[in-house]
C-alpha cells in the first residue's frame, strides 16, 4: 500500500525497520526530506520505535518534510506516542477472507484491458 501511494506522487520514497535502524538513518532520510522537499517514509515496525526517535521524527511531520507512513502488529493508541498520533491517520487492515482473493484472481484473469484477459488465461 505505501509503495502505491509513493508511486502515485512526486516524492521520494523511503523504507525504515524501527527495530534495526538507528536515529543516524532516520537523520538520513530528514535531511532529504529537508533537501527535496518532501519525503515519504514507511517505517516497519513503527511500535518498536523509541521516545529520542519519536522526538526526533515530530517537527519532521509537522514541517511537512516527511510523510509518515507507519507499519506495526500492535495497538498504535498503546505503542505511539500521542504527539505522533495526531500528525497520523490511523488505518486498520483486517486478513483478507479466501473468497475475495479468490475474486480478485479471477478479476486479473478475466480483465483483458488491466489484467490476463487478453492472454485467455484459463
Amino acid at each position: 500500500i505505501a509503495s502505491a501511494i509513493a508511486g502515485s506522487t512526486k516524492y521520494a520514497f523511503r523504507k525504515l525497520n524501527a527495530a534495526t535502524d538507528t536515529k543516524k538513518d532516520l537523520q538520513i532520510v530528514a535531511e532529504e526530506g529537508k533537501m527535496s522537499g518532501t519525503v515519504i517514509l514507511l517505517l516497519d515496525e513503527i511500535h518498536r520505535l523509541d521516545k529520542t526517535k519519536q522526538d526526533f521524527l515530530l517537527p519532521l511531520l509537522e514541517s511537512g518534510n516527511i510523510i509518515l507512513i507507519g507499519a506495526t502488529t500492535e495497538n498504535p493508541y498503546i505503542s505511539i506516542s500521542p504527539a505522533i498520533r495526531s500528525r497520523c491517520q490511523i488505518f486498520e487492515l483486517h486478513r483478507l477472507k479466501s473468497t475475495d482473493i479468490s475474486k480478485a484472481i479471477d478479476r486479473a484473469l478475466t480483465d483483458s484491458e488491466n489484467g490476463l484477459g487478453k492472454y485467455n488465461v484459463n
